[in-house]
């Protein structure tokens, strides 16, 4: 890995945070695939609860969807390790 290649990638994945968060807003979490993409990108940083929570949401809104439905799970499942 090149020097400053982890930094970079830190700060476009906060970015994604960020943007995701803000969907979410104005959406006023009422958007069951813009609180899968948080959860996502959560998951992704290491903040498993924020994720579980964001996805918990999801899967509240949209129960027929199955890839919500799978990840949701694939956190739970790691939840428990």
């Amino acid at each position: 890995m090149r020097k400053g290649a982890r930094r970079t990638e830190n700060l476009s994945r906060d970015g994604s945070i960020r943007e995701a968060r803000q969907a979410n807003e104005i959406a006023k979490g009422t958007n069951a695939a813009v609180l899968d993409t948080l959860a996502r990108c959560l998951a992704a940083c290491g903040d498993r609860e924020g994720a579980l929570e964001a996805a918990r949401r999801a899967a509240a809104l949209d129960p027929a969807s199955g890839e919500i439905r799978a990840f949701l799970e694939e956190l739970e499942a790691a939840r428990g390790r």
